[in-house]
């Protein structure tokens, strides 16, 4: 449901690109499929996060494994829980990805 995240790493070398890629994507893909708006909403924020954070300076070979891992992780977290209809998986997934993405940038501004 959500593998054109792991499909733009792949093809585009897991950096900024890759991240720009995913931001317009999962833009574009909340006006055509409103019923995943928000776990769409969630990786466009994760993807331009980290292109804002990063952007202006080389990225590290640690930066790049630890986003790419997150990113994986978040991916597998939300396709579990689309994957059903559990609506208490849904939102679960949702907010363990908001505290992802949360930690994240607690981590990144200090």
């Amino acid at each position: 449901m959500f593998d054109f995240v792991l499909t733009a790493l792949e093809e585009e070398g897991k950096g900024l690109r890759a991240y720009q890629i995913i931001v317009a994507r999962a833009t574009r893909m909340i006006e055509s499929d409103p019923d995943r708006a928000a776990p769409l909403l969630l990786i466009a924020q994760m993807a331009e996060d980290f292109v804002d954070a990063h952007e202006r300076m080389p990225l590290t070979t640690a930066t790049v494994q630890a986003m790419n891992t997150e990113t994986q992780d978040m991916v597998a977290r939300l396709n579990a829980a689309w994957g059903g209809d559990d609506a208490a998986a849904k939102l679960a997934a949702l907010t363990d990805t908001a505290r992802a993405i949360a930690e994240m940038r607690r981590d990144r501004n200090g």
